[in-house]
């Protein structure tokens, strides 16, 4: 019952557009008279629609006055960037698929005719007209010149004007489908039957993400319009995945860079669209102490990526090396690391690289090696050196003690260097810890003796050596 109700309706409203017409015919275009009477200044026949051109989104127009189906860039098509003879147009239009549909044919000259603005020029089309790469040149109709059937019309489309030239030379093609459609009720039957009720299928794929439309197949309507769109991206723990855009098929675009298609028209009974998706994994970098800086810092980087890690010291600072998932030479200060899954390095820096307990600047400053804490190999430490007051870049610096015999005494000597204490000390038995022998000594830059009154008796010595007279 509804149906018959939308019938009726169409009747009555055809009825009326004829009844209100002075002619069955459309109007020519032309607005600008030249003589009482003519065109311009009566402007006689069915008055045009608005819009008159509906862009249907799969490269085909809808002329809104005919019904006629128009292909939106017909010198885009393959085959048909050139001219052509009549028999050759005929079969180029007959074997054409385009847009889901085989039924395209040469337009009679009438349909090719109802195209043009007589109000316009070069091209004399619509203005506002959705077609592009139009030609100014001659296309051919399907409509042959009786009085020389050599002879087939076609269509001037620069001036608008109807030709009769020689079906061997070489002129443009412009395919159309469906019959031209008149204000009758049986037109309006025949539009309710071409009315596609299948369903139109979307099927979409997606690995990540919450996609609109779902995941799976999706039904719409004939020639719906679909927007698909997905998450930008999507993060799980030390994982992420960004929107790589998409690949399509049938009324989808082949391919995109963005997670939102924006809208397009179902006209392929089955479409597709798969989502594409990048990975990326977490760097963790990080630093023992606030010695110096790892770049590039903690963030997320791509799967596959072989990504250089360096670092930067703080003045004074040394770096140590790496530790966690660094790979290759630990104490390089360029590393390569592999993005394979989610990675965690962690640099480690010292103001006392080599332990000593003298601070990296001020082992520089005295001209020691910073990462060595015997500089001169003399088998003493270098801030031992220092405290005993020899050279911890020289290895003949040393304090050296000397024992020499008397007649009645033993003597032990060494040299002695301002600002610095000494006291001997001695045992009997290595094993039984060392006695003072005597008090503190303050030493002078001289040799300095302290005779030993046990002599004969087995004995060991050494020297105790400080900057101030408490720290012995």
């Amino acid at each position: 019952m509804k149906n018959l109700m939308l019938l009726i309706a169409g009747i009555f409203i055809c009825s009326s557009i004829l009844a209100d017409s002075a002619s069955p015919v459309p109007k020519t275009g032309q607005t600008t008279s030249y003589r009482t009477g003519d065109d311009g200044d009566l402007e006689m026949g069915v008055a045009w629609p608005n819009p008159r051109f509906t862009d249907l989104g799969d490269g085909t127009v809808k002329d809104n006055l005919t019904g006629l189906e128009w292909i939106k860039d017909p010198h885009s098509l393959s085959g048909n960037s050139g001219g052509q003879n009549w028999p050759s147009a005929i079969d180029f239009c007959n074997g054409l698929v385009y847009a889901d549909h085989s039924d395209w044919r040469l337009p009679n000259i009438k349909e090719l005719e109802s195209l043009m603005d007589c109000g316009q020029y070069s091209p004399a089309l619509p203005s506002g007209h959705p077609f592009s790469g139009v030609q100014s040149v001659y296309y051919w109709s399907g409509t042959s010149c009786l009085g020389n059937t050599s002879l087939k019309f076609c269509v001037y489309v620069p001036m608008g004007v109807v030709d009769s030239l020689d079906q061997s030379g070489q002129r443009y093609v412009w395919p159309v489908r469906r019959e031209i459609v008149s204000a009758t009720p049986s037109v309006m039957a025949s539009e309710m039957a071409d009315m596609d009720t299948r369903d139109y299928m979307l099927v979409v794929s997606s690995e990540r993400g919450t996609p609109v439309p779902n995941v799976g197949t999706n039904a719409f309507a004939w020639r719906a319009t679909v927007t698909c769109s997905v998450d930008s991206a999507v993060t799980c723990g030390l994982t992420n995945w960004t929107s790589a855009g998409w690949s399509g098929s049938g009324s989808v675009s082949t391919s995109g860079a963005t997670p939102d298609t924006g809208s397009f028209v179902l006209t392929s009974l089955v479409s597709s669209i798969v989502w594409n998706w990048n990975t990326n994994y977490w760097l963790e970098a990080t630093s023992v102490n606030p010695g110096g800086l790892v770049f590039p810092g903690s963030g997320w980087h791509p799967a596959g990526e072989n990504l250089m890690l360096s670092v930067a010291m703080a003045d004074g600072w040394l770096f140590m090396g790496w530790s966690g998932d660094a790979s290759g030479d630990y104490t390089a200060t360029n590393i390569i690391v592999p993005i394979v899954r989610p990675v965690s390095v962690t640099a480690t820096f010292s103001d006392d690289a080599d332990g000593d307990g003298l601070l990296n600047t001020n082992e520089t400053a005295l001209g020691t090696n910073p990462r060595n804490s015997d500089s001169d190999s003399d088998g003493m430490d270098d801030p031992k050196e220092l405290v005993a007051g020899t050279s911890p870049t020289n290895s003949a610096s040393v304090l050296a003690v000397n024992l020499s015999t008397g007649v009645s005494a033993n003597e032990v000597s060494w040299y002695g260097v301002s600002g610095r204490y000494y006291r001997l000390e001695y045992t009997d038995d290595l094993a039984n810890g060392w006695t003072p022998q005597g008090v503190a000594i303050p030493g002078e830059n001289a040799q300095i003796m302290t005779p030993d009154i046990s002599a004969g008796a087995k004995r060991f010595y050494r020297i105790r050596v400080s900057d101030n007279p408490s720290g012995l």
